[in-house]
């Protein structure tokens, strides 16, 4: 038997309401968003990174275990042609799809 795990949604519904779902899980501090701590989505070393490397524009990157996503995001903005993440955490996969 299969059992629908009883949680719902409350909320008036924002940009961040699939955020909420995670709402004590998350590492980042996900901009506007109110939840974690770690100011990955402005990740220093990420920006050193891309600068050595030349700047990633036009490149397609392999990411392994992007975590929540926020250095996916950091690539992408820096104009990756394609970020491809692999993550093994299931609650992280899923927290990198938002």
């Amino acid at each position: 038997m299969h059992v629908v795990q009883d949680s719902y949604e409350t909320g008036i519904p924002t940009q961040f309401s699939a955020v909420r779902i995670f709402q004590d899980e998350w590492v980042c501090a996900v901009p506007g968003a109110g939840v974690g701590t770690v100011p990955l989505f402005q990740d220093a070393r990420v920006q050193w990174a891309i600068e050595k490397a030349g700047g990633v524009a036009g490149k397609r990157i392999l990411e392994l275990g992007p975590l929540e996503g926020a250095h996916t995001y950091m690539l992408s903005q820096a104009g990756a042609t394609s970020v491809l993440g692999l993550e093994a955490n299931t609650r992280c996969f899923l927290k990198t799809l938002l």
